[in-house]
């Protein structure tokens, strides 16, 4: 998708696909196993100094995530469900 690089580190758009074996653990409860191949967007940033990594954050729309599971929330509108995941992880 896309890349930056500068000497301090790099930022990075991708998407990631996997198939859902295991328990997710969310913010928002978990989800058991679906076997569901999913794929959703990611923005990592990577850190560096002297060569090595110092830090390492990944960023996602768990809203993308869940809603490819299948997942649903009771109570909440699909806009308000999608505010409500909007967060860093």
């Amino acid at each position: 998708m896309g890349a930056v690089h500068t000497s301090g580190g790099a930022a990075v758009e991708l998407r990631l696909t996997g198939t859902q074996t295991g328990t997710l653990h969310s913010p928002y409860g978990t989800v058991a196993p679906t076997g569901r191949v999913v794929s959703w967007e990611v923005a990592d940033v990577v850190r560096a100094r002297r060569g090595r990594i110092t830090a390492w954050r990944s960023y996602f729309d768990w809203s993308q995530l869940l809603d490819a599971l299948g997942v649903q929330f009771e109570g909440l509108s699909r806009a308000a469900q999608h505010d409500a995941l909007a967060l860093p992880v």
